[in-house]
């Protein structure tokens, strides 16, 4: 996940190679990404309100609200419907993204997963 600081120093450096003052270098920038997504550790989201002193954090919260346009994909082309091992872990995504899973969620999971890190206890 891209942090502010990041989208900073991804503008300062499209600037110097382009050669050019413009946002980005005058290039047209594409974000993609999962909005709900969780940030990785010690990361805030672009959209942070609260972004650290430091000038890149403040200037990459600055550049993402530039972003005007967004679009929702609403159709997840990777999963083939066919297979019903891939219908049901996408099933399972999307109850886990809301938190309405299921002990028989648990189960499955706890069956995919890697046998030495789940304990015999749980």
């Amino acid at each position: 996940m891209l942090k502010q600081k990041e989208l900073y120093f991804l503008n300062w450096r499209l600037r110097k190679i382009i050669n050019s003052d413009l946002v980005f270098g005058g290039l047209v920038v594409v974000l993609a990404d999962v909005p709900v997504q969780f940030p990785a550790v010690k990361r805030n989201w672009l959209w942070y309100d609260k972004p650290k002193n430091a000038s890149p954090y403040q200037f990459g919260k600055y550049l993402y609200t530039m972003f005007s346009a967004s679009m929702k994909l609403t159709k997840n082309t990777r999963i083939d419907f066919i297979d019903p091992g891939a219908v049901r872990y996408e099933l399972f995504s999307k109850r886990l993204r809301d938190g309405k899973n299921t002990m028989d969620d648990w189960k499955y999971i706890r069956n995919i997963g890697s046998k030495d890190s789940i304990s015999s206890d749980a």
